[in-house]
């Protein structure tokens, strides 16, 4: 790769050399998670519908989804429960309903609903926009 092509990656936000294994060796108690903060399309909005759509980014796995009023949405993709892939599950309503024990989750993260309890538990969410034909999420 030349120089300019590594330039060109770091100013698009593209993370360089060993990425987040090799930061935190160098800085004791870094999350071994490092998600720079920038907009990455992540599919077309002709894709993102209301059946859940699996995809990753920088090795997290993610959902996306369009809720009831079709505002999209990504989530992590796995349920706090029993870390079953939401994207597994479907769209009930305004909410992403896991397909294990079907507890569901709004745009923002918060459980909505459990089967069994009233429990709460919030899941990893990301903001994420239609423009230009396409989903973006913000990392």
């Amino acid at each position: 790769m030349s120089a300019g092509a590594d330039q060109e990656s770091a100013d698009l936000g593209a993370p360089s050399g060993g990425g987040a294994a090799e930061a935190s060796r160098q800085q004791p108690g870094l999350s071994a998670v490092w998600l720079p903060s920038f907009w990455y399309v992540l599919c077309t909005s002709a894709e993102l519908g209301t059946k859940p759509l699996s995809r990753e980014l920088y090795g997290s796995p993610l959902v996306l989804f369009r809720d009831g009023q079709g505002q999209p949405a990504a989530l992590v993709d796995r349920c706090p429960h029993r870390n079953v892939p939401l994207s597994l599950g479907r769209v009930e309503g305004n909410n992403l309903q896991c397909a294990y024990h079907g507890w569901e989750f709004d745009r923002g993260g918060a459980c909505r609903a459990i089967e069994w309890s009233r429990r709460s538990c919030l899941g990893m969410f990301y903001e994420v926009q239609s423009f230009i034909g396409f989903a973006w999420a913000l990392f």
